[in-house]
Parts: structure tokens; C-alpha cells; sequence
């Protein structure tokens, strides 16, 4: 792969295309983010409802899959030592996963079922 023949050739799509797989950690992410013009320019942007956060199933190996454990983990550790001394131990939260369209349409599926269940048990009840 020639990037400067891409360019040349004015693969503009090619070429953003390369640029979005580049990992996270990568130099370019960094050049990116500590540029101050993209900074005012992605603040401006930015509206108050912001997606929730999920890492790429591209980086989510193994090795995250182990640290997500771990991180929960010694989050339930937390909270049964502070339960044992007597305190309110805080809420648990869930490390994010990848978002997929196969966990999508799992969901989509339990809600069906859970709706069919409903209206099978109570058929009095209007929705």
C-alpha cells in the first residue's frame, strides 16, 4: 500500500477510511486530540446528549476481557468490605462491553417474549 499514490490518485475515502481504524492509542489520535483548533471545534459540537461509551469489539481482547474481570472484582471486594464494616457499600456498575447488533437483537427478542408473557398473563390489561 502506497499512501502517496492514494493521494495522489485523491483517494480522500480510501484514506479516511485507513485513518478510522487506526487504533485508539494511536499517535495520530494523540496528534488529534491535543491539537487546540479540533479541541474549540469538537466542543462547539458537542450537545448535552452524548451516547454512552463502548469499546470497539476490535480492541476488546482478551486481555480486556480479563481486566474487566478484574476491575469487578475488586469492585464487589470494595463493597464487601465496606458492608462488613458497617457502611452502605456504593452500587456496582458494570464495566461497558462491546455494543453489538447481535446483543441489539437479543434484547429485542427478550422484550417480545417478556411482552408476549405479559399479555398472556394478564389479557385484561390495556396497554
Amino acid at each position: 500500500m502506497d499512501l502517496s499514490r492514494w493521494w495522489q490518485q485523491r483517494r480522500w475515502k480510501s484514506l479516511l477510511e485507513l485513518i478510522d481504524e487506526l487504533p485508539a492509542a494511536s499517535r495520530f489520535n494523540e496528534a488529534i486530540l491535543n491539537d487546540r483548533e479540533f479541541a474549540k471545534e469538537a466542543v462547539a459540537r458537542e450537545t448535552g446528549d452524548r451516547p454512552e461509551w463502548a469499546p470497539k469489539i476490535s480492541e476488546f481482547d482478551l486481555h480486556a476481557v480479563l481486566l474487566r474481570d478484574v476491575i469487578q472484582a475488586l469492585q464487589g471486594v470494595q463493597a464487601a468490605v465496606i458492608a462488613a464494616a458497617g457502611g452502605k457499600p456504593p452500587k456496582i456498575v458494570p464495566y461497558p462491553a462491546p455494543k453489538t447488533a447481535l446483543e441489539e437483537v437479543r434484547q429485542e427478542a427478550l422484550q417480545e417474549w417478556a411482552d408476549d408473557l405479559i399479555s398472556r398473563l394478564t389479557p385484561h390489561a390495556v396497554r
